[in-house]
C-alpha cells in the first residue's frame, strides 16, 4: 500500500512538471539517430548535459525533419524547443524565442577530392570564389536545404542560376559518398559533417576542403523555443544553465566530438571567448 501511494505521489509530481517538448533531427553529425555513432552526436551530448540540469522539467524527445521542425515554429505549436542547435535570423526571431550561445562550431566550406579542383579558376590559395564555382555549368554541387546559411552565400543556394542540387544529408543520404561516386563535384556544408559522412564510407575518400572568400566568422548557435509562455520557461531555465555548462569539461568535450585536433585549434580562441562571456550572463 505505502508503495502504491508513494507511485501514485511521482506520478503526480511528475504530471505537475512544465513540459519541454525537444524536437530532434537526423543531423550528423551533430545529431545521430542511427548507425554505429547512434546518440554520439554533439548535440546529442551537449543536450544530455543540459537535460541533466533542467530537472524541474519533464522532457519529451520528438523526432522530425527540418521542415517540420520550422513549421512547429511557424505554426505556433506551444512548447517546443530545438534540440539541435539553431543559428539566429531576425525572420525566425519573429516566431521563437533563442538562448545565450550554446556552441560556437567551424565555418562553412566547399569540400571536394582533391586534386580534382585544384585547376579550377574559383580556386585561391586557401579559399575559392563560391560565385564563379557555382556558376560553372559543366560542375555540379550538393547543398543542404532549409538551413541558415552566411549572407555571403545566401542568395547562390537559392538561385535557380547556379549548379547547386539541393540533397537531403542525413545518416541515408551521405554526403561524402556522392563526392566519392562522382554524382557531384563539390559539397557545401562543414568540415566536421564531412567528415562524420566520409568516416561511415567503406573505403573514405581523401578530402580537400577550401574556404569561402568573405565567409570567415565562426558560427554561433542557440537553443530555440516556441514564442508562449511555455518557451519563455524553458528558455529562462536554459540561459540559467548555460554559464555553468560553458565551464564543464564534459560539455566542452561533447563539442569537439566530431573535430579533428587542428579545427579544434583553430576554434579555441573563439571557444574562450564565448567561455569568458557566458560566465558573466546572467538569465
Amino acid at each position: 500500500m505505502q508503495w502504491s501511494m508513494l507511485m501514485l505521489l511521482l506520478a503526480s509530481d511528475a504530471d505537475s512538471k512544465p513540459e519541454i517538448t525537444w524536437l530532434q533531427l537526423d543531423w550528423p553529425p551533430y545529431q545521430i539517430v542511427s548507425g554505429p555513432y547512434a546518440g554520439e552526436g554533439t548535440n546529442d551530448l551537449m543536450s544530455k548535459e543540459l537535460i541533466s540540469r533542467l530537472p524541474q522539467f519533464s522532457h519529451t524527445v520528438k523526432l522530425t525533419n527540418l521542415q517540420r521542425m520550422e513549421q512547429a515554429f511557424v505554426q505556433a505549436q506551444p512548447g517546443v524547443c530545438t534540440m539541435v542547435g539553431t543559428l539566429y535570423s531576425d525572420k525566425r526571431a519573429q516566431n521563437r524565442l533563442f538562448s545565450h550561445a550554446m556552441m560556437v562550431g567551424s565555418t562553412m566550406t566547399v569540400a571536394f577530392i582533391e586534386p580534382s579542383l585544384h585547376q579550377h579558376p574559383a580556386m585561391r590559395a586557401d579559399s575559392v570564389e563560391f560565385s564563379t564555382l557555382a556558376k560553372d555549368p559543366e560542375l555540379k554541387g550538393a547543398f543542404q536545404p532549409n538551413r541558415q546559411y552566411p549572407m555571403h552565400i545566401k542568395h547562390m543556394v537559392s538561385s535557380s542560376d547556379t549548379n547547386l542540387i539541393a540533397h537531403n544529408f542525413t545518416s541515408e543520404v551521405n554526403a561524402a559518398a556522392l563526392l566519392s561516386s562522382g554524382r557531384v563535384d563539390y559539397v557545401l556544408d562543414y568540415p566536421d559533417r564531412l567528415n562524420y559522412f566520409n568516416q561511415l564510407l567503406p573505403q573514405p575518400i581523401k578530402l580537400q576542403f577550401k574556404a569561402i572568400d568573405g565567409v570567415d566568422e565562426f558560427p554561433q548557435s542557440y537553443i530555440s523555443c516556441s514564442k508562449d509562455a511555455a518557451g519563455q520557461r524553458a528558455i529562462d531555465a536554459i540561459n540559467a544553465v548555460l554559464p555553468e555548462l560553458w565551464q564543464d569539461e564534459a560539455y566542452l568535450s561533447a563539442m569537439r566530438r566530431w573535430l579533428d585536433d587542428a579545427s579544434w585549434r583553430y576554434l579555441a580562441r573563439d571557444v574562450e571567448r564565448l567561455q569568458q562571456a557566458n560566465a558573466t550572463l546572467k538569465p
